[in-house]
């Protein structure tokens, strides 16, 4: 799957790319503009547009749901940087990433923790036009970036938020392309169930694709028991306030917007424990796709 790769990636050291000539697009935002690097070595030469249409799309409907400028939100990551590197995306294409000579297919470096190259790496199949869920998913990551089961379930949420609050356009097979990504309505698929704080990861990395499905599920189930706007309200304290750095400081987040047993009901999910308010099952019976998205 193409989420084992990117969940290994995510933990490894950067790699060399082709430094071919830069595609630039301005991004007008609401506190300024966003500069959009692409530099694409590969054969899909269509992929530019549709990663331009994408991010703008994206950071636009952030801006609108949450009331936060794509400025503001991303302030932390370019921290330090020099000034000509201050709010610019760079997107890295190519037919093969590679990693000491192996093939790994793409990672993300907007922090700066793997090397000195700043930015999203990949191979154009992740994410082909048509398909937005890992490049919608790596860009989120400029808004969330603290406590690894909250924002990377967050990141991969998020747009079927924005779908439903009429935030963002997205096609029908744009939509269940990004549900088949992260298998919203599958149960377990034969990898060992754990609790995802700590982060497992690193120690079985052949059950990344569940840290991610867990994940996904997760911000389903804090948006049932928050309610709409009470989930707008849990985003927002997210960003506008200190990030939470402990499982513990998201839930005290979570009791000020609804003052409920949150321990019980990330019971399993994210904390140690049997499941006690929702299980794998929940998601055979209710279907997440349905609740954001009404096809006819």
């Amino acid at each position: 799957m193409r989420k084992i790769l990117f969940g290994i990636l995510f933990l490894i050291s950067v790699s060399l790319y082709s430094d071919k000539s830069a595609w630039i697009r301005r991004i007008p935002l609401s506190r300024g503009e966003l500069i959009l690097e692409i530099k694409n070595s590969s054969q899909e030469k269509e992929w530019n547009e549709f990663a331009y249409r994408k991010t703008t799309d994206l950071f636009k409907a952030l801006e609108s749901y949450s009331g936060i400028s794509f400025h503001e939100a991303s302030a932390s990551v370019f921290e330090g940087q020099r000034a000509t590197e201050k709010f610019k995306v760079l997107l890295v294409v190519q037919d093969q990433i590679l990693l000491n000579g192996t093939r790994v297919g793409g990672y993300n470096n907007i922090s700066g923790d793997l090397g000195p190259a700043r930015g999203i790496f990949m191979e154009p199949d992740l994410s082909p036009p048509g398909f937005p869920a890992l490049l919608f998913h790596e860009l989120g990551h400029f808004y969330f970036s603290d406590i690894a089961w909250l924002s990377e379930g967050l990141v991969s949420f998020l747009p079927f938020v924005l779908y439903k609050e009429n935030k963002i356009k997205l096609s029908k097979e744009e939509l269940i392309s990004m549900a088949e990504e992260w298998n919203s309505e599958e149960g377990l698929q034969g990898r060992k169930d754990l609790p995802l704080d700590p982060d497992f990861r690193e120690k079985l990395p052949l059950s990344t694709p569940v840290f991610y499905n867990k994940a996904f599920k997760i911000q389903y189930i804090l948006y049932k028991e928050l309610g709409s706007e009470g989930y707008r309200d849990f985003v927002k304290k997210l960003v506008f306030e200190n990030s939470p750095k402990t499982t513990g400081q998201v839930i005290l987040i979570l009791k000020s917007i609804r003052n409920k047993n949150w321990t019980s009901i990330l019971k399993g999910w994210v904390t140690s424990g049997p499941y006690e308010v929702y299980s794998w099952k929940t998601f055979q019976k209710e279907s997440i796709f349905k609740t954001f998205v009404n096809l006819p």
